[in-house]
This record gives structure tokens, sequence and C-alpha cells, in this order.
């Protein structure tokens, strides 16, 4: 898990660079509040449809070694 983290740091980096350069400050902050607002409720919403493919077993048996 941390290598495939690692490995996303450097396009992250990029694009905040490059973002900085592109756009004035009233676009960067609104569309950067946009994108962290939709990951957190998307967390919340994925943990609810995991949990219901889990107990479904449409998940587990994909886990099984």
């Amino acid at each position: 898990m941390r290598w495939g983290t690692s490995l996303l740091i450097g396009p992250f980096a990029a694009i905040m660079y490059f973002q900085a350069e592109c756009f004035d400050a009233d676009c960067r902050t609104t569309g950067s509040t946009f994108i962290v607002s939709m990951s957190q409720s998307g967390a919340v919403i994925d943990g609810f449809v995991l949990t219901r493919f889990v107990s479904a077993m449409v998940i587990s048996p994909l886990l099984r070694p």
C-alpha cells in the first residue's frame, strides 16, 4: 500500500506546481476545496458500499487465498 502511494507523490507534486502557474487564486481555491470535499463524502459512501458488498459475499470470496 505504501509503495503505490509513494509512486503517486511525483505526479501530484507536478499537478500542484502547474496548478499554481496556470490558474488564478480564486479558481485554485474553489477547485481544490471541491475536490477535497468530494473525497471526504466519497470515503463515507464507499464505507457503506464496501460493507454491503462484503456482507453479501460479493467481494470476500475474492479476498481468500
